[in-house]
C-alpha cells in the first residue's frame, strides 16, 4: 500500500490505473512516431549499441542503455516506449502524492503533452534528454515518496538505492547533467540522514562529487568491458572556437583565423564571412554554412593545440565581454524559444535520417496533423519555454509559503524548482547550438509546479 497524505492509502486498483494510463499515453505516443523518429545522434547511437562504442563527442551511457533494449533488435522503439512510460507514471506518481484524483491527474497529462509542444514533441524522438528526464522524475519521485511515507519499510533500502544507483546514470547520460543532479543528490542526503551535522553532510556531498568524477572518467572515457580508451571528448574545444566566431561576429571584428604557435600574424577573414555563416542556432547551422562556403572560414585548423584555441578564446572575451554576452544570450534565447516565431525543431519533424540501419518511418494522416500542431503552438506565445519559467517563477513563492502544503511538500518544491534552475541556466554559456529540446527537463520540472499550484489553489478557493 502507498499512503498519501490525508492518511488513506491508494489500493492497488489506483496503481493499476496509473500504470494502465501512462501505458496507453506511451503506447499513442509511439504510434504516433513509429518506429520512433531518430536524428543523427539516435542513429550513431544505435549504430554503437550493435558494434562497439566510440565515444568522443557523444556519451557512451544512453549507448549502453540502448544496447540493453536491443536485445530483439528493436532497441530504438522499445526504448522511446519505456523511457516514456517511466517519465509518465513518475510524473504522475508525484501528482498523485500531492492528492490528485483520477480526473485531476487525466487533465494535468494532458496539459502536460498539448499544452506545451516542446514535451509531446521531444518525446516522439530517440533522444538522451527524454532518456535523462525520465531516470531524474524516477529519483525525485521515490525520493519524495519515502520522505513522506508512502512506500512499504519492507522495500525502503532496496528503493532508497535504486534511487541513488538510477540519479548516477541519470548522470552519465548527459555531459552536462550533473549541475541539476547534483541537487537531486543533495536532496537525497537531507532526506534519507537529516540527522547529520553539516560537516559531515558536506563531507557525504564531496565524496558524492569525487564518486560521479570518477564513474564520468570511467564510462566516458573507457570502453567497457574491455577498458579499451575512447576518443576524446572535444567538446569544449568546439565550443570555444564556435564562441569566436560568435563574438566576432557581435563584435564587428575578426578575430579568425587564431594565432597558434606555428603561425602568427595571420590575416583575418573579412567580417563578411563570418556573417555569411553566423547563426543564433549555433554550430550545427553554422557548420553547415561554412561547408557550403568551401570551409573559406578556418574555424578549426589541424595545426591548432588545445591552449591555442583556450588562449584565443579567453583574450577574445576579455577584450569583448558584451559581445560575448550578446552571443551567448542569442543562443540561448533559442533554447528557451525568446524568438518572435516557431522554436527550432521541437521534434525532428516526421523523419528518420538517413541511414543504413532499415529504419524508415511511414508517414500518416494522424501524425501529420500532431506535427501541424506542435509546429504551429511552437510559434505561439503559449508555446514558448521561456512562458513556463517566467510563470513559475511568479508562481514560487506562493508555493513555499501556502499553509495549505505541508513543510515536507514544501522542500520537494524547494528542491525542484533549483533543479530546474541548475540544469538550464549553464546552458547560456556551455550549449554549442540553440535547440529547444535542451530545455526539456526544466520546462517538464516546471509544468509539475504550474500543476500543483492550479491544484493547490482550487483546494485552497474551496476552502475558503
Amino acid at each position: 500500500m502507498i499512503k498519501i497524505n490525508n492518511g488513506n492509502s491508494i489500493s492497488k486498483i489506483d496503481l493499476q490505473f496509473l500504470v494502465f494510463i501512462t501505458l496507453f499515453l506511451s503506447g499513442i505516443i509511439l504510434y504516433l512516431a513509429y518506429p520512433g523518429f531518430m536524428s543523427y545522434d539516435s542513429l550513431r547511437m544505435l549504430e554503437e549499441a550493435r558494434s562497439r562504442v566510440i565515444g568522443g563527442i557523444f556519451p557512451p551511457m544512453p549507448v549502453y542503455i540502448l544496447r540493453f533494449f536491443d536485445i530483439t533488435d528493436h532497441g530504438s522503439t522499445v526504448m522511446i516506449f519505456f523511457q516514456n512510460w517511466i517519465f509518465l507514471f513518475f510524473y504522475s506518481l508525484i501528482l498523485t502524492a500531492f492528492r490528485f484524483n483520477f480526473f485531476a491527474l487525466i487533465n494535468s497529462l494532458i496539459f502536460l503533452l498539448l499544452g506545451m509542444p516542446l514535451v509531446l514533441g521531444c518525446m516522439l524522438v530517440l533522444w538522451k534528454d527524454v532518456t535523462m528526464t525520465s531516470l531524474i522524475f524516477y529519483s525525485l519521485a521515490i525520493i519524495f515518496v519515502l520522505d513522506r511515507g508512502y512506500i512499504s519499510i519492507k522495500y525502503f533500502y532496496i528503493i532508497k538505492w535504486s534511487s541513488f544507483l538510477v540519479l548516477t546514470i541519470a548522470t552519465l547520460i548527459r555531459f552536462n547533467a550533473f549541475s541539476a543532479t547534483l541537487i537531486i543528490f543533495i536532496y537525497w542526503i537531507y532526506v534519507f540522514y537529516p540527522k547529520l551535522n553539516n560537516l559531515k553532510k558536506l563531507i557525504i556531498i564531496i565524496s558524492i562529487i569525487s564518486y560521479i568524477l570518477f564513474a564520468n572518467i570511467l564510462i566516458n572515457g573507457y570502453r567497457i568491458p574491455s577498458l579499451e580508451k575512447l576518443e576524446t571528448n572535444n567538446n569544449f574545444d568546439v565550443l570555444m572556437s564556435y564562441d569566436i566566431v560568435g563574438i566576432s561576429g557581435w563584435s564587428r571584428e575578426s578575430l579568425l583565423p587564431i594565432e597558434s604557435k606555428s603561425s602568427k600574424n595571420l590575416a583575418k577573414v573579412d567580417i563578411l564571412e563570418i556573417d555569411n555563416v553566423y547563426s543564433s542556432l549555433g554550430l550545427v547551422i553554422m557548420s553547415q554554412n561554412i561547408s557550403s562556403n568551401f570551409n573559406r572560414l578556418k574555424i578549426y585548423p589541424n595545426q591548432y593545440e588545445r591552449e591555442d584555441i583556450f588562449k584565443a578564446w579567453i583574450f577574445a572575451i576579455l577584450d569583448h565581454p558584451a559581445s560575448y554576452l550578446k552571443y551567448r544570450w542569442d543562443i540561448f534565447s533559442e533554447i528557451i524559444g525568446a524568438k518572435p516565431y516557431e522554436t527550432y525543431e521541437p521534434t525532428h519533424f516526421g523523419k528518420i535520417d538517413e541511414n543504413n540501419l532499415g529504419l524508415h518511418f511511414t508517414e500518416s494522416k494522424v501524425t501529420d496533423f500532431i506535427l501541424s500542431y506542435i509546429k504551429f503552438t511552437s510559434g505561439t506565445f503559449m508555446g514558448k519555454p521561456w512562458v513556463v519559467f517566467l510563470i513559475t517563477f511568479f508562481i514560487f513563492p506562493f508555493l513555499l509559503f501556502n499553509k495549505f502544503i505541508n513543510r515536507k511538500d514544501r522542500v520537494f518544491i524547494k528542491f525542484l524548482g533549483i533543479t530546474s534552475i541548475c540544469y538550464i541556466a549553464p546552458f547560456y554559456f556551455l550549449a554549442g547550438t540553440g535547440e529547444v529540446r535542451y530545455a526539456f527537463p526544466s520546462v517538464v520540472i516546471c509544468m509539475v509546479l504550474i500543476t500543483i499550484f492550479i491544484r493547490v489553489s482550487t483546494i485552497s478557493m474551496r476552502v475558503k
